[in-house]
């Protein structure tokens, strides 16, 4: 296990942020691959997701402090719009939300 201090976490308590972790960046990538596919750079696409989705403002190239996200795609947009919504209200409450939907549940 990993030990924080004196105490050693068992697995069960590691594994919930291991998970968390993971989709986070399984949600960075997607959303990167996203953008390239909708016509963004591959600096501004990768910067733009992570600063996007982890809300942590300005990201790096032509989206970082001097710049902004004018040039980029419409699509390209929206995709970070996603990824901010997505990281301001949490990833796993989204995802249980949408697992409420009819017709994503299998029988």
């Amino acid at each position: 296990g990993v030990k924080i201090g004196r105490k050693t976490l068992r697995d069960e308590e590691l594994y919930p942020h291991v998970l968390y972790i993971a989709v986070f960046f399984c949600f960075i990538v997607l959303s990167y691959v996203a953008c390239l596919i909708c016509g963004g750079g591959g600096v501004n696409s990768l910067a733009g997701s992570v600063s996007s989705l982890a809300n942590i403002g300005p990201a790096l190239g032509d989206l970082g402090t001097w710049g902004n996200y004018n040039g980029e795609p419409a699509a390209v947009k929206v995709i970070y719009t996603l990824d901010m919504f997505l990281g301001r209200i949490e990833i796993y409450p989204v995802l249980a939300v949408l697992s409420l939907l009819p017709g994503l549940h299998r029988r």
